[in-house]
């Protein structure tokens, strides 16, 4: 969802990817040491043979409805930080549990 509002409003990608990526190294930090393993192995949901060609489809589709015209980096900044959800969910689990 931060993905594609993120196309929607035209926001940086780098800006995002960098916050996400902070938050992840600071939950890798305090979370549980057997959570961080399985929350890295969730990440790698995103790269799967259904996920990845729906995603990158959803990203040129809203792309193209709005005319952005990098409709393929929006795809694959929608699929990392994708990537990243996963991630940050499993973390947080770990750390309130």
């Amino acid at each position: 969802a931060v993905a594609l509002l993120r196309i929607a409003f035209g926001i940086a990608l780098n800006t995002l990817l960098a916050a996400t990526i902070s938050l992840m190294i600071v939950l890798s930090l305090f979370s549980p040491s057997q959570f961080a393993p399985m929350a890295y192995d969730a990440g790698s949901v995103t790269t799967g043979v259904l996920t990845a060609p729906v995603l990158l489809a959803l990203a040129l589709g809203v792309s193209s409805v709005l005319a952005r015209r990098s409709g393929g980096l929006e795809g694959f900044g929608l699929l990392g930080l994708a990537s990243l959800g996963p991630i940050i969910v499993v973390m947080l689990v770990g750390w309130l549990a």
